[in-house]
């Protein structure tokens, strides 16, 4: 993890070099972290391309739901002390699959969710193979896919790549983040953030509406975005407070006036400090 941070093509090390020159004692930001892990050397997320899985991918287009992979892990980790003929937290595939037909996940969902977890290490079968394989016969949630579910999908750095991956059921949304979308600056990926958290509170209330019908089980009225919500907002206050707003706003400045000085050197004219502009 930590080589796939040094070696990511997106990381900036022009920022983090001129940060701690000017602060000996900087440390580099979790988001900072997660963002470089996540792109690797890409402009945008993918899931096809990226080591880190969209929990709020969409398994069928038939019957969408952005919270599948979510109750999936949700339901294993309530079960992960239990002791079944195949181990500690092994959940037998049938009773899972019964659990999903009875919340109205499709099979098409089920089956694809299922198989993107266990490729991505977030559950494993009883056979311990990272694939899906038809003779397994149970799965059981692993140390990272309960680290997705009680940490990272609520991390600011998260939420801002996953939504670039993520289909989108409202139009409204969609024009919102695309106009956000190319930004870099952190005040504009806060909106963007916003926006994507309140479409997956309005997609999850409209949910529940069905859910709270079928039953009293705790796993089915398991809210996520009040989570999300909260930790995001603990992650955007502690950026803003710890100054790495104010230390991203001026690095762009910056950097746009390096950028607009070699723009004007191109041209043959160059801007003093006194502003101004000389001709070479």
């Amino acid at each position: 993890m930590f080589h796939a941070f040094l070696t990511a093509g997106s990381l900036d090390t022009r920022k983090i070099t001129a940060c701690m020159k000017e602060n000996e004692e900087y440390l580099v930001p979790i988001h900072e972290f997660v963002k470089s892990v996540m792109l690797g050397s890409k402009r945008y997320y993918s899931e096809r391309t990226s080591t880190v899985v969209n929990l709020f991918a969409i398994g069928d287009v038939e019957r969408p739901s952005h919270f599948t992979r979510l109750r999936l892990l949700q339901w294993l980790y309530e079960r992960r002390h239990e002791s079944t003929p195949y181990g500690n937290g092994f959940m037998n595939l049938t009773r899972v699959k019964e659990y999903c037909s009875s919340i109205g996940i499709s099979n098409s969902d089920k089956d694809s969710s299922i198989r993107r977890l266990i490729q991505s290490a977030l559950i494993e079968n009883d056979l311990r193979a990272q694939k899906f394989l038809e003779e397994a016969q149970a799965v059981r949630i692993t140390p990272t896919g309960r680290y997705y579910l009680c940490n990272l999908y609520r991390m600011f750095s998260y939420i801002d790549l996953v939504m670039q991956d993520t289909p989108l059921l409202s139009h409204a949304t969609f024009k919102t983040l695309e106009s956000l979308c190319e930004s870099s600056d952190m005040k504009q990926r806060f909106e963007r953030c916003d926006a994507f958290i309140e479409y997956l509170a309005d997609q999850e209330e409209e949910e529940m509406v069905s859910l709270d019908k079928l039953g009293c089980e705790i796993t089915w009225r398991t809210r996520f975005v009040p989570r999300m919500r909260g930790a995001y907002e603990h992650d955007k206050k502690f950026i803003i407070n710890k100054g790495y707003l104010r230390i991203e706003e001026e690095y762009t400045q910056k950097a746009n006036f390096a950028e607009d000085q070699w723009r004007a050197l191109d041209k043959g004219v160059v801007t003093g400090s006194d502003g101004v502009n000389w001709v070479s």
